[in-house]
This record gives C-alpha cells, structure tokens and sequence, in this order.
C-alpha cells in the first residue's frame, strides 16, 4: 500500500510556486498568471470541472479571475492542486471497474459537504475548502481496492453510525490500516493543507476520545444523508447532541438536506 501511494506522482513544482505565493496575504492576480501559463491544459480542466454538476452553478465560470473570484485566491489554488490530484486519480486508477462509482460518491458526498457546512453558517472560503476536502476524503479507498482487490463503495444501512465505525474497524482487522489513514498519508504526498489531512483521517470518526474534529464531522454528517429515506430520528444519533449543537446543526434540519427514497 505504501509502494502504491510513493507511486502516485508528486505536485508539478508550478502548483508549488503558486502556493509560496498565495501564502502572501499581498499577491494579486497579475504574479500568478505567468505561472498558469506554464500548464494551459490543467487550467483548462479546472474551469471544466468547476463547471460541472458537481458545483451546480448558475451561471457559467469562463475566466481563471472569475474562478478566483469564487473561490478565493488561496482557495482557488488549491482547487488546481485538487484538479492535478483528480486526473492523476483518474490516469492512475483507471483500469479499475467500479472507478465511475467512486467519482461519483465523491461528488455527491462534496455537494452534501458543502450544504451541511452552508446551514452550519460557515464562511464561504471555508465551505469551498471543504467541498474539496469531500472530493478527496475515500482516496485511501482506491488504494485499498486495488491492493487488495476487494469491492468499491459500502452503503450505509439504517444504522449509518455504527456502520460508518464498522468499516474502518474491519479494515484495520484485516489489512492492519484503514482507508482514512492511506488517505491522509496521500493528502501528505501531494501538500495538501493539514485541514484535508484531519478532515480525511477522521472523516468516519469525528469524535475520537477527547477530541472532535468539525470538519471531520461534517463529511461524516454528509454521509449520514446519502442513506435513502432517513429521519431526523437516526440523524439525532450520529453525533452526542452537544457537539450537533456545537456545529450549530440540528438533526430537524439535517434531514431537509437529505434525498427522498
């Protein structure tokens, strides 16, 4: 697993300069389109996938200053470095045949991410950030298939809690590693902020002693509402009630997020 994850390729060293000069609160556009124009193609699949459904945007992203704009310059770096991930993913797993289904998780798993983090009433940047840390939270998983060969997504059953803990519990049983960790050992490759690490390493257990990652917590919660036909009832019992408060959510609330059967 380890082998696979050195495999992955490593950030192209302009992403990397576009992130020393973001950590300057005084950069402006003009200093980082010479960069950007050292990888046309990646800029292009950026505002293509910015625009896709996975976003639901109104109105159309045409220019790399509107998707700044959007997203915030800090942000809108990072969603590059997200896109570079996404193709090498794509390039990497491509042969595996549930790899669509993945793709398709991590989509909607981001959009519930960001609805949760919009009704938990924080800022936009924030909720742009953990909308990609949604798209990247199962990377681990993709790992784990090809290694050990096994099947794609579980879904979660009307007890989504204990399921979500089961899964990683089975895996550390049987391969002595979980999901969470691989993925946040890849987030690590690839320089990710160490919000996308924690976010991915307790994304199926956001509370985990004393601590409680709320970040964690709101993939988690996303999760929770992709079971068809849950209730405000078994959303109630996902989180102790003083750290849903602490979220500022409600379980009435959550569930008018969640689809219908």
């Amino acid at each position: 697993m380890v082998d696979c994850v050195d495999q992955l390729p490593v950030l192209p060293v302009h992403i990397l300069e576009l992130r020393q000069l973001t950590a300057n609160p005084d950069v402006n556009f003009k200093q980082i389109v010479p960069i950007l124009n050292k990888d046309p193609g990646l800029t292009a699949d950026l505002l293509k996938i910015v625009n896709s459904a996975r976003y639901g945007l109104r109105e159309r992203i045409g220019t790399i200053d509107q998707a700044i704009l959007f997203f915030g310059m800090r942000n809108f770096v990072e969603y590059i470095a997200l896109t570079f991930a996404e193709n090498a993913l794509r390039k990497t797993f491509a042969k595996m045949p549930d790899i669509s289904v993945y793709f398709d998780h991590a989509t909607q798993i981001s959009i519930q991410t960001r609805n949760i983090a919009a009704m938990a009433g924080i800022r936009h940047q924030d909720q742009e950030t953990l909308t990609m840390a949604g798209l990247l939270h199962d990377v681990g998983r993709l790992v784990l298939q090809l290694i050990t060969q096994t099947e794609g997504v579980r879904l979660l059953s009307d007890r989504p809690a204990a399921d979500m803990e089961a899964i990683v519990l089975n895996e550390q049983e049987r391969w002595g590693i979980d999901h969470c960790v691989v993925g946040s050992r890849i987030c690590n490759k690839w320089r990710f902020p160490e919000l996308f690490e924690s976010c991915i390493r307790w994304h199926h257990k956001p509370v985990h002693g004393d601590i409680f990652c709320r970040e964690s917590a709101i993939i988690y919660l996303a999760h929770i509402l992709t079971v068809p036909g849950i209730t405000a009832e078994v959303i109630a019992t996902a989180l102790p009630l003083e750290r849903m408060t602490e979220l500022g959510l409600t379980p009435e609330g959550l569930a008018t997020l969640a689809p219908g059967d």
